[in-house]
């Protein structure tokens, strides 16, 4: 099995939820005894899948599905998130 496969199991177990981070690339390398290199074109690989994006911190994040790419931009805004929950406001306002 390669380490795409392995990830990808990953996700389907762990409970990971759509939005939610995933551990660092060093993090999954050290875990997993493979290097960065191979983690990342893993990453790459389940990303051409659709199973995960990269936010604007170069996180790689569980895809929120069929979501336009605004959606997953706002959705990967923690701060975004943050800033409009003072105000009293929800992103779902702002998705068409």
């Amino acid at each position: 099995m390669g380490f795409v496969e392995v990830l990808k199991e990953e996700l389907d177990r762990s409970g990971y939820c759509p939005g939610d981070p995933l551990p660092s690339e060093r993090q999954l390398a050290a875990s997993y005894g493979v290097s960065r290199a191979t983690v990342r074109r893993a990453l790459n690989h389940l990303h051409a899948l659709g199973l995960v994006f990269r936010n604007v911190r170069k996180e790689a994040v569980v895809d929120i599905g069929e979501h336009s790419p605004l959606e997953k931009l706002l959705v990967s805004q923690p701060e975004l998130q943050n800033d409009l929950d003072r105000f009293g406001k929800a992103v779902s306002e702002y998705l068409p």
